[in-house]
């Protein structure tokens, strides 16, 4: 899902090859956005973590 957004909304191109670095950088931006949503509404995430 990051990888959609920073694809298709911020236009930053295909992200089919991207670093070890900008990989970990997504995981704790969306690792974030689930644990904020959470600490908001009281529940999970609807979507499952991909891998």
């Amino acid at each position: 899902a990051i990888d959609f957004v920073q694809h298709h909304i911020l236009r930053q191109g295909t992200q089919s090859h991207e670093s070890i670095l900008e990989q970990m950088k997504d995981e704790q931006i969306a690792r974030t956005i689930r644990f904020q949503y959470q600490n908001l509404t009281g529940r999970e995430f609807p979507l499952k973590e991909g891998k």
